[in-house]
């Protein structure tokens, strides 16, 4: 009887923890679900535009998406990364009339849409478009386009006829510019007609280059309104009957500088923001860190670059958001500088190296919002080595296509720093510390063997293996974490990387609390990791020595590792609050460290919310919850362990 009860009394401790902490591994599903859980899937429309696919879908959860084109066998012809918010695609590919084609739309939660649709089939030897504004917007003739502009500015459209596919034609482009209005002037394109008109005349042979012709046109008070015309005759019939005959107009309406600036709207802007103009949150705002002079020059000496210094290449980007809140469609000329604060004059280290622009000192872009709609923008952040610290501004101008004067000009402050006292020295502390595990790894690792039988070393091996596995879930899952929530992707990622980690962690500190074992256990984990990746990193090897260093240190002083704290019949809270202040403070350290290495070897700078997040809530908060649930998981291993 009493063998029965034994037993009944172990099962009921085997099974205890499972029962007790259910409701929270389900809230942690809940959490994870609740975080990643995708919004409605998008559901693609297709057409067929000059120069390629187009689709348009209801972007509902404002979301990354990647939209990929596939043919009628269904292999993929091109792919496009779209950034957040994006409810469009185009694909610059030429498509074959009459044949069928997908359009699949994957976002970055897992939502899915596919549409199908067959491509029109060519009326007539070619294809002419009418492109207004030139270098943006793009319709099939027969069509007419509309433009705004200011008066007294200037419109640009064009037209583009496309090669034909079985024999050569020749093609004739016809623009009769409005007589009311001053003629227009060519910015591309071969011929000329009669005063009030622009003639353009091209032989097109199959396989070769399209006629594309440009104009520029003065807008006056009342506006103005072009004729275009294309047509298409038979090389060897030139005076019999065109082939083609394809009509079109482009209106432009006067609508005035005011005007058109209150229709745009400033909706967002922050530096730094990643190439899309998605603004990075974990980033200091409006400043820009260099190293400091004695930290290059020393970098210099050792033959190491502290960051990548291609001219070309930008050291950030702003971004903005740009609405449009008028009903038709706006072209606009979005550009950048850097002055002095308080001042007009420029700063010249922040020039771009493009010779095109240098001169001037600016970032320029061209960017069509639609009525009603909204765009991103990132311009480019060139910082040369001649930048001194102190403050500065971004002026921004927002200027209407073929108008001189700006619509409107913003400024925003922009700080340059040179080095940090505090980023220095928590550098040369978790350095020191780093190596100092790393040899206290070297110089006592054979002693940690050496005096622990072989059962426990199997169990050390299997914690060790857990946490290599616990590595890679945490790798998979911050890259789908990092593409939903951002920066606020350690929330999730900590409930693996944090919370699971470290609850094995106590865990295994209850079933053999002597020095080494936590050390042991990281190194198995992270040996078994870096051989599955490939390889071993310096900085890889500099984060194991300063968590060993750290762990093994303060689990020693709150008397984890050594004295009476894992003897059964010691109560819960006499074991969890010390191996919770040293796991945490371990932890909270070790997350500081990470980053002022990251900030120090990547150029990597964090905000302080993002730093204070990182080791108050997975670093610390995290860490509580785990020694606990870690603390429940020993006790009862160790109850049915025979």
């Amino acid at each position: 009887m009493r063998a029965v009860t034994t037993r009944s009394r172990r099962g009921r401790a085997l099974r205890s923890p499972g029962r007790r902490w259910a409701p929270l591994l389900a809230l942690i599903a809940l959490m994870c679900a609740g975080a990643c859980a995708p919004a409605a899937p998008p559901h693609p429309e297709v057409r067929f535009e000059g120069g390629g696919i187009g689709a348009r879908w209801e972007a509902g959860g404002g979301e990354a998406a990647v939209a990929t084109l596939r043919d009628a066998a269904g292999a993929a012809v091109t792919r496009v990364d779209l950034p957040e918010g994006a409810s469009a695609a185009f694909f610059p590919v030429p498509w074959t009339p009459g044949e069928r084609y997908s359009v699949e739309v994957r976002t970055a939660s897992g939502g899915e849409g596919i549409a199908t649709a067959l491509a029109p089939r060519r009326e007539g030897p070619v294809e002419a478009h009418l492109l207004a504004p030139f270098g943006q917007d793009r319709l099939l003739l027969p069509a007419e386009a509309s433009l705004q502009a200011p008066p007294g500015g200037a419109a640009e459209f064009g037209v583009e006829v496309l090669a034909p596919r079985d024999r050569p034609v020749d093609a004739v482009v016809r623009i009769a510019a409005d007589p009311a209005a001053p003629d227009p002037s060519p910015l591309l394109g071969t011929g000329e007609g009669p005063p009030g008109a622009r003639t353009f005349r091209a032989r097109l042979v199959p396989g070769g280059a399209p006629l594309v012709v440009a104009l520029r046109v003065p807008v006056p008070p009342g506006g103005r309104r072009d004729a275009v015309e294309v047509r298409i005759a038979d090389p060897a019939d030139p005076g019999g009957e065109p082939l083609a005959v394809l009509a079109g107009s482009v209106r432009v309406e006067a609508v005035s500088r005011d005007v058109l600036a209150g229709r745009v709207e400033l909706l967002a802007w922050r530096f730094p923001s990643d190439p899309l103009g998605r603004p990075l949150l974990d980033r200091p705002e409006d400043a820009v860190h260099l190293p400091a002079d004695w930290w290059a020059s020393l970098a210099r000496a050792a033959g190491a670059r502290v960051r990548a210094r291609d001219a070309g290449v930008p050291w950030a980007h702003d971004g903005l958001r740009l609405r449009n809140a008028g009903d038709a469609a706006l072209s606009l000329v979005v550009s950048e500088r850097i002055v002095a604060a308080g001042t007009d004059r420029e700063a010249p280290a922040f020039r771009p190296p493009l010779r095109e622009e240098a001169a001037s000192g600016e970032i320029s872009q061209l960017v069509r919002v639609p009525a009603s709609g909204e765009v991103r923008v990132a311009l480019p952040l060139h910082v040369g080595r001649a930048a001194r610290p102190g403050r500065y501004q971004r002026e921004l101008r927002v200027s209407a296509l073929g108008l001189s004067e700006p619509l409107w000009t913003r400024r925003a402050p922009l700080e340059v720093h040179r080095g940090d006292p505090l980023l220095a020295g928590a550098f040369g502390s978790a350095v020191t510390v780093g190596f100092a595990g790393l040899a206290w790894i070297a110089l006592s690792h054979r002693r940690w063997l050496s005096s622990r039988p072989t059962a426990e070393l199997m169990t050390i091996a299997l914690f060790g293996t857990a946490l290599s596995v616990i590595g890679f879930a945490a790798d998979l899952l911050g890259t789908v974490a990092a593409a939903v929530l951002g920066p606020f992707q350690v929330l999730v990622l900590g409930l693996v990387q944090d919370l699971l980690r470290y609850s094995l962690v106590a865990t295994l500190l209850l079933l053999a609390p002597r020095p080494g074992t936590a050390a042991l256990a990281m190194t198995t984990g992270f040996g078994l990791h870096a051989l599955a990746l490939g390889g071993v990193s310096p900085t890889g090897l500099l984060f194991l020595g300063t968590a060993v260093a750290l762990q093994e240190s303060l689990l020693w002083v709150a008397g984890v590792t050594r004295g009476r704290w894992a003897e059964p019949g010691t109560p819960f809270l006499a074991q969890w609050i010390p191996l919770a202040a040293a796991l945490t403070t371990a932890s909270a350290a070790s997350a500081f460290a990470s980053l002022a290495l990251h900030s120090v070897l990547y150029r990597l700078f964090f905000a302080p919310w993002y730093v204070a997040l990182v080791v108050l809530v997975p670093s610390g908060l995290y860490v509580v919850i785990a020694a606990a649930v870690g603390l429940r998981l020993g006790r009862g291993l160790r109850e049915v362990a025979p």
